[in-house]
């Protein structure tokens, strides 16, 4: 039920023998590294380096998963085996002004499915800038990370203060140590 990737997809495609793993925070895959020439929206990264899943948790692989693959957002340097992201290698061959990946994303309840990604930049037909809010990425690690200075549930304060977010389009998961 889903497409695969490999030599019978791409006459460009070279396995390597290096292996990978990724634990989310729910699924993991594993597999080796890849490369192959990578188009996203018109802009080429030749002989682009990527991991191709042999194995995967349920979560990726069901049939009942819509999505043949991931492509990682966060920072280059959050890879342990150093392999640059497609945003960080658009941005390094002069593809993309910086590397930066705005969202446009619906609500469930406006019924669309019309969510975009953009990369360079931000989209201004996307939002207000208005109410536009930016916040320092103060991750070490490579994730997209900000600081908060409270957190409410249901409108009453939790007591939880100076802690941090990681901010991932790719779940649905909210997180917190069991402690708190």
């Amino acid at each position: 039920n889903h497409t695969f990737l490999g030599p019978n997809s791409s006459s460009s495609f070279a396995q390597s023998n290096q292996p990978f793993n990724v634990t989310y925070g729910s699924g993991a895959v594993l597999g080796v590294l890849c490369q192959d020439n990578v188009g996203i929206a018109g802009l080429q990264l030749n002989a682009h380096t990527f991991g191709v899943t042999s194995e995967e948790t349920v979560q990726f692989s069901s049939d009942t998963v819509a999505f043949d693959g991931l492509m990682g957002l966060a920072q280059s340097i959050l890879s342990n085996e150093g392999v640059p992201t497609p945003v960080d290698a658009l941005a390094s061959n002069g593809l993309i002004s910086s590397a930066i990946t705005s969202f446009k994303i619906s609500r469930l309840a406006d019924q669309l499915n019309d969510g975009e990604v953009t990369f360079g930049g931000l989209d201004s037909s996307k939002f207000d800038a208005n109410t536009l809010v930016t916040i320092p990425n103060v991750s070490k690690l490579g994730f997209w990370e900000g600081a908060m200075d409270a957190i409410t549930v249901n409108g009453q304060g939790s007591g939880m203060t100076g802690r941090t977010a990681i901010l991932d389009t790719g779940t649905t998961l909210i997180i917190a140590p069991a402690a708190d």
